[in-house]
């Protein structure tokens, strides 16, 4: 995989397919996945620059693959949390894990890669 590797774990299917052609555009390489058992899989192969996680997933919560992979493997991965649910809690629980943002939903396809730039300078 390239240095510009992007999961992105997403459970809605026109979202994964929105973020992974504004990502290609940019000149990333995303692999993308549904879910948090396809991430925990895909991991084992692939070490992205980054990871864009949707906080709410099928079989699991953003939150719970954070804690996870940073337990694993320490801080070094940006991780940068989409999601339209960005309440107080949830704000609170991803500023206690290093190296991480919050990209809020709905966003602009015009405006993305910028704010996803932003995220990864951030986290």
């Amino acid at each position: 995989m390239t240095q510009k590797t992007v999961m992105v774990v997403e459970d809605d299917e026109g979202a994964r397919y929105l973020l992974a052609k504004l990502l290609r555009k940019a000149g990333w390489e995303p692999v993308c996945v549904p879910d948090g058992l396809g991430c925990a899989r895909a991991l084992e192969d692939v070490a992205p620059a980054a990871l864009l996680l949707d906080q709410r997933l099928p079989d699991t919560s953003g939150l719970d693959i954070a804690r996870s992979i940073r337990a694993r493997d320490g801080d070094r991965l940006p991780i940068i949390f989409v999601t339209a649910f960005a309440s107080a809690e949830f704000v609170g629980a991803v500023r206690t894990i290093p190296n991480t943002s919050i990209l809020a939903k709905p966003f602009l396809p015009e405006t993305f890669l910028e704010r996803f730039e932003r995220c990864l300078k951030a986290a």
